[in-house]
Parts: structure tokens; C-alpha cells; sequence
């Protein structure tokens, strides 16, 4: 809201308030809520409402041309589209930016003149990096939205990874504990694994062959092991020098609370283990001796208060 915010409105007169908002979070219609104060003890707070209708030029579906992540070894071109629509503006007439991108081409496709365009991306692998990520530009010819930008993204599954790729320990253990871990291939190539170890010596690891030349790796947590400071971590090693490190994070969960603590919890009764009135704000009354049995006196000393002969 523009203007001075300790304006004075004299009896009989009229004020206008200059209001300014944002449309990027809107979209249509949309209603919002202005609060203002006054020093009328009848109306301390007056409510206005604003309402609205945000016009777009064009509307696009989906905002994106995603690829989403793509294997090693696929060779076939991978297509994704954007229908670009009419807006508010008036009729479409769209022209695409040039745009290269090794592997990449694009098309604008006029479906119904005016009124719908189709934008088509084709990506032919090989990837040659791990991500793709650029923007497409777009002439409108619309004077307040001159370009619409259309973001294309594309991964390319890493050539190794783990299975779990984090190992969660329990930290409460009645027996020793393992975890097994696989390798996950994106190449044609048969590889093995050649090396498993721990940055702390006392967790070990040692590798498994099983039928077929399948491999894993054992994680072995003892029994009595006591979780120290540091971040521990299994590094797995192949023979594929080019495949780098396979790191796998290790960490320790706490044990969930069993479901008859979490009713205690809610409810507020004591625990089996704990000692009737011994929680806080609880007082533990004694019992009343009947009126039938007859009590014997309690003799006081002079210089003792009642306190201390009892």
C-alpha cells in the first residue's frame, strides 16, 4: 500500500489508498486481505478486501522439457514436448531462439493457428557430461511478455553405484550386526569389486562371491561397539580404474520408542518401573490411621520442635 502511513481523515472526507501487488505468486483470480489501523475506538482495525484476476499471455504444459535420467547405454533419441496455449493477450505468434547444445534440437510445431503451438525437444545420446541443464527462449511479440523461457534438464546415471548408497545402524544391539551391499553397473562391462574397507578399525568389511560371479559386500558392526565422534564411511574399490571410489555413509539410528512407552507419554501414567508419587508434581499422601485404632501418644522434649520427635 502506497502513500503516508499516519494520514488523517477528517469527518465528512474521503481517502484513497493506493494498493500494489505482486502477480508473480498469482495466478487467475486471487483475493487478498488488507488490514488497517485507525485510532477510532469503534474501528481500532478496518478489513478491505483486494481482488483480482492476473492475465498470462500463454500457459505452458508441462513448464518443462525433462528428461529425466538417462543409462549409459541407451543409443535411441529421447523426445519431449511443451504445449505452449493462447493466454489473455490475444493470438499466439511464436518464434523460437536459436539455441545449440551439442545433441540437442528443437522444434516449434503450430497446431491451431493462434491458439496452440507444440515445442519438441529431441536429446541423442551419448551424453557427454553427468548433467544438461539450459533454457530454451522463446519470441512472444507481446509488449509486457516479450519471452517465454523453457528450462531442459537431463542426468546421466552415474557408471557405479551402491545398494543401499547409506547404511543406518541400530545403536542399541543384542548380537552383532551385518549389512550387505551391493554394486549397481550402468556399462556393458563385467567388473569386481577388489577392495572394501572402514575408516574405523574397529567395524569391518570383507567381500562375498556368489553364484553367477556376483559379488557384495558385509558390513559387521560387534556387539559391543561404542559409536565414537566422526563421520565413518565404507569405501569400496573395483577394477575399473576409470570408476573411481564407491563411498557408502554409515550412520547410527536411535531405537523408536516401544508402543506402550509412547501410551504412558500420552496418557501421563507412571511407568511399571517408577515408584508411586515419585513423579514430578506428584505428592504421595499417607494413609489416615482408622479412628477405631487407638494411637499412642508421642512424647515432645522441651528444647526438640514437633518436627524432629517424630
Amino acid at each position: 500500500m502506497n502513500g503516508p502511513g499516519d494520514r488523517t481523515i477528517k469527518p465528512g472526507q474521503v481517502e484513497k489508498l493506493a494498493v500494489t501487488l505482486s502477480s508473480r505468486k498469482y495466478s487467475k483470480e486471487f483475493t487478498k486481505k488488507i488490514r488497517v489501523t485507525t485510532n477510532d475506538p469503534k474501528h481500532s482495525q478496518v478489513t478491505l478486501t483486494c481482488k483480482g484476476k492476473v492475465k498470462v499471455p500463454f500457459v505452458l504444459k508441462p513448464r518443462s522439457l525433462n528428461f529425466g535420467q538417462l543409462s549409459r547405454a541407451t543409443t535411441e533419441p529421447q523426445t519431449r514436448k511443451v504445449t505452449i496455449t493462447r493466454g489473455d493477450a490475444g493470438p499466439l505468434k511464436l518464434e523460437l531462439v536459436p539455441l545449440s547444445v551439442k545433441g540437442l534440437e528443437f522444434s516449434l510445431i503450430e497446431k491451431t493457428p493462434g491458439e496452440e503451438y507444440v515445442v519438441e525437444a529431441t536429446l541423442t545420446p551419448p551424453m557427454d557430461k553427468d548433467q544438461l541443464r539450459t533454457a530454451l527462449e522463446i519470441k512472444t511479440g507481446f509488449e509486457k511478455s516479450p519471452t517465454a523461457k523453457i528450462t531442459v534438464y537431463a542426468s546421466r546415471m552415474r557408471r557405479v553405484s551402491a545398494k543401499p548408497n547409506r547404511i543406518s545402524v541400530p545403536q542399541q544391539r543384542t548380537s552383532s550386526w551385518e549389512r550387505s551391499v551391493r554394486l549397481i553397473w550402468d556399462d556393458t562391462e563385467t567388473h569386481r569389486i577388489t577392495e572394501a574397507k572402514v575408516n574405523d578399525p574397529n567395524l569391518t568389511a570383507r567381500i562375498v562371491d556368489a553364484a553367477g560371479g556376483r559379488q557384495s559386500v558385509i558390513l559387521t558392526v560387534p556387539k559391543d561397539y561404542v559409536q565414537r565422534s566422526g563421520r565413518r564411511q565404507l569405501v569400496i574399490r573395483t577394477d575399473a580404474p576409470d570408476a573411481g571410489e564407491v563411498k557408502v555413509p554409515i550412520t547410527f539410528r536411535r531405537q523408536a520408542r516401544s508402543t506402550a512407552s509412547r501410551k504412558t507419554r500420552a496418557t501421563g501414567t507412571s511407568h511399571p518401573m517408577h515408584r508411586p508419587g515419585s513423579e514430578r508434581g506428584v505428592t504421595k499422601k499417607r494413609a489416615k490411621p482408622s479412628p477405631s485404632t487407638p494411637q499412642p501418644p508421642i512424647p515432645v522434649a522441651p528444647e526438640k520442635t514437633p518436627a524432629e520427635s517424630e
